[in-house]
């Protein structure tokens, strides 16, 4: 871990030859330029630019265990984290199903307690 600022410290790990990789999440003005850079040196990059923290359910997922991540992302740690979840993206096929556990297990406040404690 490097600390400090952006314009001091990202753009020497952005432009480094040994540096083959970077992830990178803020906002998207720096993301777009670290993107960039690092296209033009050939390196890997992975940037989260602003995505608000989804949880992409495909039509092939374990429906209950899509409800209880995303219950559990949104709440745990009463929310009160940099990665908490903060939208669901839901296949089509799968919705309607989706929602309907989702508020099921939203409305059941045990169900919700017994995970925030876990």
């Amino acid at each position: 871990m490097v600390l400090g600022a952006g314009e001091e410290i990202g753009d020497e790990l952005v432009n480094h030859p040994d540096i083959r990789a970077i992830s990178f999440t803020g906002s998207n003005a720096v993301g777009t330029s670290i993107y960039s850079a690092g296209a033009r040196h050939g390196k890997k990059c992975q940037c989260e630019m602003g995505g608000k923290n989804p949880v992409i359910v495909l039509d092939d997922a374990d429906l209950p265990l899509a409800v209880e991540a995303s219950v559990f992302g949104a709440f745990g740690s009463a929310g009160q984290r940099c990665t908490a979840t903060s939208r669901v993206i839901v296949e089509e096929s799968v919705a309607d199903p989706f929602v309907t556990m989702l508020v099921d297990a939203l409305a059941c406040s045990k169900w919700v307690m017994a995970r925030v404690r876990n």
